[in-house]
């Protein structure tokens, strides 16, 4: 009877082992399985306050993520963006005594909040112009299309409605010496390369200046360029936009230029080394235009009758059409990994898009702010893993800065 209980006994203990075996294998089993849940997909909550529309889709996407967005509200509207290296971009904006200024902002400090759970309650949390660097002030004046050295050293503009100067004239500020000089030639816009010369034009040539000795190169007749029968000038008559190859190689010239009832696109490659230059004529007018690593570069805007973003391979004078719609920013990473662009719909609603870009093609298109209102434009940061999305807000202006992942 003795040896019954002892077998009863140690049954319910094996019982109780076994019980206790299953239950902690079930506990880490459990635990295993949550675990990779977690380094499968990551949860990522935003404020919905932080926009003043919509809040960004609901929908899922396979390959771009915003994992965090910030923001920075800006006293003052701004315009005339231009992005400088280490994060810093200049713009144009006015101070309280309605006098223009061209400052600069650094987007990588803290003055963006990174916690997306914070808003800034009021106009007195904006960022005033007594906390921007600013690089020159025109007092009572106006400042026209202007270029910033690639160091941020020397600022080149033209002037057009100075009361203090004689009207088109061009100037060259030296930030750190505070010096301002007046150029003998006069040009439209300018482009400053290389921090020591600049290209320009004028009623009279294209042409190409070197800040330190002085010395000017005509490059092409400016009526040439125009027209070979026009005497109209060539600042009412065009719309010009100069822009540096990313590698440094050439400079294009893109001039707009009404042909009867429709427009012309002219796209003048300029060889840096030896002046020698190149010319296409597209029918259409090309808007926003960001240099390749390749030597081509992209575009927005309408060639013949078709509206989108489009890629102009330089060496063969063709053009292709990437995407579709009424695209009015376009914007690509240094590394050319990444592009980002604001749709707007005929009933006046946007969306701003990233993909991924390769070569001649966009990938993996995906929505990250539906309706954004009275946007400007994108810019990436100097890393490509954030996006900054600029826009007028209560009289001033204000960033997202959209980090994502993907």
């Amino acid at each position: 009877m003795k040896r019954v209980d002892k077998l009863r006994k140690y049954n319910n203990y094996t019982v109780m082992l076994l019980i206790f075996g299953v239950f902690v294998s079930a506990f880490y089993c459990l635990n295993h399985m949550y675990a990779l849940e977690s380094k499968i997909k990551k949860l990522v909550l935003l404020d919905q306050s932080l926009f003043n529309t919509s809040s960004l889709l609901d929908e899922e996407t396979n390959t771009f993520k915003v994992e965090k967005v910030s923001k920075l509200d800006l006293e003052r509207e701004i315009y005339n963006f231009q992005k400088l290296e280490d994060n810093y971009i200049a713009f144009t904006t006015t101070d309280a005594e309605n006098n223009d200024v061209i400052c600069t902002l650094n987007l990588s400090k803290d003055t963006l909040k990174e916690d997306g759970s914070e808003v800034v309650p009021s106009d007195k949390n904006k960022l005033g112009i007594d906390n921007l660097n600013v690089l020159y002030k025109v007092k009572g004046s106006s400042i026209g299309k202007y270029n910033v050295s690639e160091d941020g050293k020397k600022i080149i503009f033209f002037d057009p409605e100075s009361s203090l100067f004689d009207n088109g004239n061009v100037y060259l500020y030296d930030v750190d010496g505070k010096k301002l000089t007046q150029m003998q030639e006069k040009s439209y816009i300018n482009l400053i390369i290389g921090n020591n010369k600049y290209i320009g034009i004028n009623d009279e040539y294209l042409f190409v200046k070197n800040l330190d000795s002085g010395k000017i190169d005509n490059l092409k007749s400016t009526k040439d360029i125009i027209s070979s029968n026009s005497n109209t000038s060539s600042k009412n008559k065009g719309k010009y936009n100069l822009l540096l190859s990313a590698n440094k190689e050439y400079a294009c010239l893109i001039a707009l230029i009404p042909d009867g009832d429709e427009v012309l696109s002219h796209i003048y490659q300029i060889n840096l080394e030896n002046e020698e230059i190149s010319e296409e004529a597209i029918q259409g007018s090309i808007n926003k235009v960001v240099n390749l690593l390749d030597g081509n570069f992209i575009f927005s805007g309408q060639i013949e009758g078709e509206n989108g973003i489009f890629i102009y391979n330089i060496q063969t004078k063709n053009y292709k059409n990437l995407v579709q719609g009424n695209i009015s920013d376009v914007d690509i990473t240094d590394d050319n990994k990444r592009i980002s662009y604001i749709d707007t719909n005929n009933d006046g609603s946007s969306k701003i898009h990233v993909g991924s870009f390769d070569k001649d093609k966009i990938m993996s298109d995906t929505v990250i702010y539906n309706d954004p209102k009275y946007g400007l434009h994108t810019m990436w940061s100097n890393d490509g893993n954030k996006l900054y999305y600029f826009s007028f807000y209560d009289s001033g202006t204000r960033i997202y800065g959209f980090s994502l992942n993907g």
